[in-house]
């Protein structure tokens, strides 16, 4: 199922809105929760979430993590949520956390430990609750569009036992070596929330949105296929509604 909100009037409001469902969701979860982090304009939400969270909330039973890294020690996303006052708030009080590259290993076999990883919450039934962003080219999870190749995307991610691969995006994005999540992962998540903020993102959004587009050309789309998704945008749907 799909929400839309982008009727809160400035983003301020937009995140606040999020936030707070985002903390409804890791409150109301039944068992331990893995939290995966976006990257990019996401990381304006994160902190606000602390708000929310009771004294009573079970830190003990979450832990933090990515949903995709970039396999650069000067970029990762892992890094940039564990500078988040989130971050140390939900640790200090006894979260856990998984770090997808440690950079001491190569790109191929730290997508190896974390398709393990995911495999093994999966196995342990683990509410898994998510942050998604979306770029202007529809790519979502460093999920990046392959227009020249469905036969190449669907090789990447579309393998139904991989949840996570290692891939170089030579000529697609700034951030070349990727360690991503795969079609297959997101269609295990329990809730994701999308925040997408920016009118450059609007056409691809409404692509994503109105279910005409290809995977493999608008990453985004995967969130028909997925259980529960919210989307917080600025963008305007109109075109979709």
């Amino acid at each position: 199922m799909i929400h839309l909100y982008n009727s809160f009037g400035t983003t301020q409001n937009l995140s606040q809105k999020a936030a707070a469902d985002i903390a409804s969701s890791l409150i109301h979860a039944k068992g331990d929760v893995l939290f995966l982090a976006s990257g990019g304009s996401a990381f304006q939400l994160y902190d606000k979430i602390i708000p929310f969270l009771p004294d009573s909330f079970a830190f003990e039973g979450l832990t933090l993590s990515v949903i995709d890294e970039r396999y650069d020690p000067e970029q990762a996303n892992f890094g940039q949520l564990e500078a988040t006052s989130f971050y140390k708030f939900c640790t200090e009080k006894g979260s856990k956390s998984y770090r997808v590259a440690d950079f001491s290993s190569d790109g191929k076999t730290c997508a190896n430990e974390f398709d393990l990883f995911l495999h093994k919450c999966i196995r342990q039934k683990m509410h898994i609750v998510s942050v998604l962003g979306m770029g202007p080219d529809g790519h979502t999870s460093g999920i990046l569009p392959f227009p020249e190749s469905t036969f190449d995307f669907d090789k990447l991610f579309m393998d139904p036992e991989k949840f996570a691969v290692y891939y170089d995006a030579f000529g697609k994005n700034e951030f070349r070596y990727r360690i991503s999540t795969t079609i297959s992962f997101l269609t295990k998540i329990d809730h994701a929330f999308c925040y997408i903020i920016g009118k450059e993102k609007e056409q691809k959004l409404q692509e994503a949105v109105s279910k005409r587009f290809k995977l493999h050309t608008v990453p985004f789309s995967v969130i028909h296929k997925m259980k529960d998704v919210r989307i917080y945008t600025d963008c305007s749907m109109n075109a979709v509604r």
